[in-house]
């Protein structure tokens, strides 16, 4: 199974790939700039996301082959003929053209046949499995900002920002979250959610991780920011890998 995650950050790809890697589950990233929608919330924003891709990558995956409006999902009428399958719906000249310039042997020798893989290979490239991931940092005493708007804000003023707003702050309680949007083409997104409660430190501490994490502290941990920890530390009690061990047991109920 393959699941394509659409993000520009690469450090997230590393952390699902390693979530998945016991499923047998291959993580290949894409940087697709959807739009995202503007929510005080993060569920909103990661449904539509992972909506919004299924349905792009659907629409590229129906102009490669033709642009001929299918009934999907396709579910032939199969009966063996001589030990293959015999397929007398899914009948498309778009999977007769794809079928004899890719495979134009298999496409010979199978025949009538050949409709049940053309049909298979279709669904297979049209209903890709996406997820998109929105995290955000929500400070109480901030009023839950910068919250889902957590990247601009890092990419504008960084964490640099952030502690100069707590400096005065006795409350510096804070919390991540990670909505992990899971979808397929035609179907209502699955959305995966982790959180850990942390502090903001007084400076920033660590060199490892990402956006916030030199300046959070969960508090499950022993004083160290997430950037003082390694990958596979952190990875025990960050929001993003709640969500994803979220993600992970929802996959192999799907997949029993």
């Amino acid at each position: 199974m393959k699941i394509l995650f659409v993000t520009g950050n690469k450090n997230k790809v590393v952390e699902a790939a390693a979530a998945l890697r016991p499923l047998e589950v291959e993580v290949e990233q894409i940087d697709y700039d959807y739009p995202e929608i503007q929510h005080d919330t993060l569920e909103p924003i990661a449904a539509y996301g992972a909506r919004h891709t299924a349905e792009y990558l659907a629409k590229q995956s129906f102009a490669r082959f033709g642009g001929v409006k299918l009934r999907l999902p396709c579910e032939p009428k199969v009966r063996e003929t001589d030990g293959l399958p015999s397929v007398k719906s899914c009948k498309n000249e778009v999977f007769a053209r794809y079928l004899e310039d890719s495979l134009p042997e298999i496409s010979r020798r199978i025949g009538d046949s050949a409709r049940y893989l053309k049909c298979f290979i279709f669904q297979k490239d049209f209903q890709k499995t996406v997820i998109v991931e929105d995290a955000g940092l929500f400070i109480p005493a901030l009023g839950g900002f910068p919250g889902p708007y957590s990247a601009y804000v890092h990419d504008t003023i960084g964490n640099g920002g952030i502690l100069q707003l707590m400096r005065q702050l006795p409350n510096r309680g804070a919390s991540f979250k990670s909505v992990i949007g899971l979808c397929r083409h035609g179907e209502e997104p699955k959305l995966f959610t982790g959180i850990v409660e942390g502090t903001i430190t007084a400076e920033g501490r660590g060199t490892g991780g990402f956006g916030y994490d030199p300046i959070f502290e969960p508090k499950e941990r022993d004083g160290r920011t997430f950037a003082e920890m390694n990958t596979d530390e952190k990875n025990q009690y960050s929001h993003r890998a709640r969500a994803l061990r979220k993600l992970v047991e929802y996959l192999k109920k799907q997949m029993q």
